[in-house]
């Protein structure tokens, strides 16, 4: 296996490949590459980005390091890293990398890089690109990918206690709730906020006013889907969906959130299983 390394050097943060070189001598203590190629110059470089190759190229040919990030599309992101503990060079899906209780580090088999590894490419590293490392930021990139041209949620919900709603934490009214959105109907009133579905900001809120939702809502809970050219591309007629449950456990019933003074619904999350729900209903 040819024996490469590459890390940033410290006077521009570039990336350089090469040999690694350590000086460990009285007032010269430090870490260099020399590069292979050119004028075979050395750079002082950040020792705690030193990633060594790991023998092992992409789909595309480009050298796999320690530290990469690879995936197939937005698919099976894994993180590269050598493993003391396992002597080896290893892969962790980056989806259990937050899971405490779980080891994600594993030792691909030789088949595995064949049959499989030849098929993922270099999408970014860890010093890079630290989001990679959230799952969250791989949801929200297949979200867009599949959901990017949808723009609101214009929900309009059969609410079966207004006093369980708050604003600025006292109780609405029952009779006549002061609560935004809420649009009298004949002889009831009708929760109708438009919520825009990047940003979970409702578009018609009135300002100033926060508010914790509480609502039972069960099966009334209609919600037309809006894309960004303004059409209706799906209409939803049936339980409350998830995504519409940012504070509290959903059971299909109620609708809970608390949303800020700006309209915006605290700890929003629109990412494409969240969507699914709503778009793949049938019925």
């Amino acid at each position: 296996m040819e024996l490469l390394f590459r890390a940033k050097a410290e006077h521009d943060g570039q990336w350089v490949e090469g040999d690694l070189i350590h000086y460990n001598r009285p007032r010269c203590e430090k870490v260099t590459i020399k590069e292979r190629e050119g004028f075979q110059l050395e750079s002082d470089v950040a020792e705690e980005t030193v990633c060594q190759y790991i023998g092992i190229k992409d789909k595309n040919g480009k050298k796999i390091f320690c530290g990469d990030i690879i995936a197939m599309g937005l698919e099976y992101p894994k993180l590269i890293e050598y493993r003391d503990d396992r002597a080896a060079f290893c892969t962790a899906n980056i989806r259990e990398l937050e899971q405490e209780w779980s080891y994600s580090w594993g030792i691909p088999a030789d088949n595995w890089w064949r049959d499989f590894g030849s098929k993922f490419e270099v999408v970014g590293n860890k010093y890079d690109n630290p989001e990679m490392l959230k799952w969250q930021w791989w949801k929200e990139q297949k979200c867009k990918q599949t959901y990017g041209h949808l723009a609101v949620l214009k929900l309009d919900a059969g609410v079966r206690y207004w006093e369980d709603g708050k604003l600025g934490g006292k109780r609405d009214d029952e009779e006549s709730p002061k609560m935004p959105c809420a649009v009298k109907n004949g002889k009831e009133y009708r929760w109708q906020p438009v919520i825009d579905i990047k940003t979970g900001t409702v578009k018609n809120w009135e300002l100033g006013l926060t508010a914790d939702v509480h609502y039972k809502v069960c099966d009334e809970c209609n919600i037309d889907v809006i894309d960004n050219d303004g059409k209706l591309v799906k209409e939803y007629r049936f339980y409350v969906p998830e995504i519409l449950c940012r504070a509290g456990e959903n059971d299909g019933d109620y609708i809970i959130m608390r949303i800020d003074a700006f309209g915006v619904i605290d700890n929003w999350k629109h990412d494409d299983y969240l969507l699914d729900e709503i778009m793949k209903h049938e019925g």
